[in-house]
């Protein structure tokens, strides 16, 4: 159970790293100049979000909801 929840967990923690990454790149106005890093961030935001819940959603078949939520 902890493997699954650690992997939702770092798997997030990249997310929203990335997530970070546009939004310092949208801020500082560099958008234009950076359309390729903006889409293969895009891509991966939504790859790593899809993958977080699948690990999640094992997680909580596996074990008890109660027990789950909390430890992620």
């Amino acid at each position: 159970m902890v493997i699954l929840i650690a992997n939702a967990g770092v798997i997030s923690g990249t997310s929203m790293l990335m997530l970070k990454v546009t939004d310092t790149l949208v801020q500082n106005g560099h958008l234009g100049d950076h359309w390729e890093l903006l889409s293969l961030l895009a891509v991966l935001i939504i790859w790593t979000g899809d993958t977080q819940l699948q690990f999640l959603n094992m997680a909580i078949k596996m074990y008890d909801q109660l027990e789950v939520i909390p430890i992620y």
